[in-house]
C-alpha cells in the first residue's frame, strides 16, 4: 500500500473555489469603497451635494437649490459646480446661471457659467464611462464664521427641456 495524500471531497473543493472567487470579486468593490471614503473625507471640503434633474430632461423653469450650512471659520472658500451628463446631451456647450445669497449679510452674487461638454471631435470632455462628470471652479468667496449660502442653479439654453443632464453638484472647499 502506498501512502497517497487524501484528496479533498468535491464539497470541500467547491467551498475552496467559492472562497477564492469571492475574494477576487471583492477586491474591486473594496478598492472603490476605499477611494470613495478618501474622496468623501477630503479635509478641505466643507459642502458637497448633488441635485438630480428630471429623467426626461432638465426644464428651464426647474431651479436646483442648495443650502450650505454656516461655515465654522472665516476664510476664502473655493466654489465649484459639477455637471453629470450622458451622450444624449444634444449641444456642445451648456450655459448655467448660479444665483447665490450670503446669509445673514444678504449679499447677492450671480454668475453665468459656460461649460464645454464635447470637444471638436464630438467626444465628451468629462470624466467617466456612461455618465461624464465635468467640474468648473467658478468663484473664490470670502465667508465669515457663521455665514451660510443659499444657491440656486438653472440652465439658460434656448431649448426649454435639456435631455442628457443627470445631476448638478455644488462643492465648497477651504482655499
Amino acid at each position: 500500500m502506498t501512502d497517497l495524500p487524501a484528496q479533498p471531497s468535491f464539497a470541500i473543493k467547491r467551498k475552496m473555489a467559492w472562497h477564492a472567487i469571492s475574494q477576487i470579486a471583492a477586491m474591486p468593490i473594496l478598492l472603490c469603497a476605499c477611494m470613495a471614503m478618501m474622496v468623501a473625507c477630503h479635509p478641505y471640503t466643507r459642502y458637497d451635494e448633488y441635485r438630480h434633474t428630471n429623467a426626461e430632461g432638465w426644464d428651464r423653469d426647474t431651479v436646483l437649490c442648495f443650502g450650505v450650512p454656516p461655515v465654522e471659520t472665516t476664510g476664502t472658500y473655493i466654489e465649484a459646480l459639477n455637471i453629470r451628463t450622458d451622450n444624449n446631451y444634444p449641444f456642445r456647450q451648456l450655459c448655467l446661471v448660479v444665483d447665490q445669497e450670503v446669509i445673514p449679510s444678504h449679499r447677492h452674487i450671480i454668475d453665468t457659467l459656460l461649460y464645454s461638454i464635447y470637444d471638436d471631435d464630438g467626444d465628451n470632455e468629462g470624466r467617466g464611462f456612461s455618465l461624464f462628470q465635468k467640474e468648473k471652479i467658478f468663484r473664490f468667496l470670502t465667508l465669515h464664521q457663521g455665514d451660510s449660502l443659499h444657491v440656486k442653479v438653472h440652465h439658460d439654453m434656448r431649448r426649454h427641456i435639456l435631455p442628457g443632464i443627470h445631476d448638478v453638484g455644488l462643492r465648497l472647499e477651504v482655499k
